[in-house]
């Protein structure tokens, strides 16, 4: 789903250059792209919250581990939502100041979970061969996997920090006013998460970490 939206969102603004009169293609590639990056970070939540649970390693979360996965998905959700409705709000002049507080309060949400789950994730990496029982007998796809979540939770931190900024400054502000930024800090951001989930999950996903636990289980 945020491939799709980040997808609609550039087919719509591509269109502008032929259309600058009409309002519903900026509204389009307004939101979408900017809540394309929410709708990614629900997968990574849930993928770190399963990796917790196969290499029994719960209590290394800083989350209460019986609510950790549902605590992020619904603060994204929040997030998502706020940005979403932020978005659309910001276009109509009238109601572009309370739009845009309304996004940078979305991405502020974003950019605080990203925060936590960054330092989870960290603190799991460090911890994990002392706390995880079944470490030692697996294979490395869980660590390739456990780096993978890692860098693209730093890449929509990064994202969402220039993004945040840009709101921040306003339409006139020196993020918004080059072209060039939209792509360096956002476009190429969301394309490398894209590339590295898309170039790594045959090799390695959940469902191989999943069975080579099972493989150990059974083994024990």
């Amino acid at each position: 789903m945020g491939r799709l939206s980040e997808v609609i969102g550039y087919i719509a603004r591509t269109s502008l250059s032929t259309k600058q009169e009409h309002l519903m293609p900026f509204i389009i590639q307004s939101t979408f792209v900017l809540i394309a990056p929410a709708l990614m970070a629900a997968s990574i939540y849930m993928l770190f919250g399963r990796l917790l649970v196969l290499l029994d390693c719960t209590s290394l979360s800083i989350m209460p581990s019986r609510h950790n996965t549902t605590i992020f998905v619904t603060g994204d959700t929040l997030s998502f939502l706020l940005q979403a409705g932020g978005g659309g709000l910001s276009v109509e002049q009238s109601m572009a100041i309370l739009g845009k507080c309304i996004v940078i309060a979305g991405l502020i949400i974003q950019l605080l979970l990203f925060t936590l789950l960054i330092v989870t994730e960290v603190r799991f990496s460090w911890r994990v061969k002392s706390v995880s029982p079944i470490v030692e007998h697996i294979s490395s796809r869980w660590r390739f996997l456990n780096n993978v979540l890692l860098l693209c939770s730093f890449l929509i931190l990064f994202r969402s920090f220039v993004r945040a900024v840009e709101y921040i400054q306003g339409l006139d502000g020196y993020i918004n006013s080059y072209e060039a930024f939209l792509h360096c800090f956002n476009s190429i951001p969301m394309l490398l998460v894209v590339v590295i989930f898309f170039g790594t999950m045959h090799w390695c996903n959940i469902f191989s970490v999943q069975a080579d636990c099972v493989a150990t289980a059974g083994i024990q």
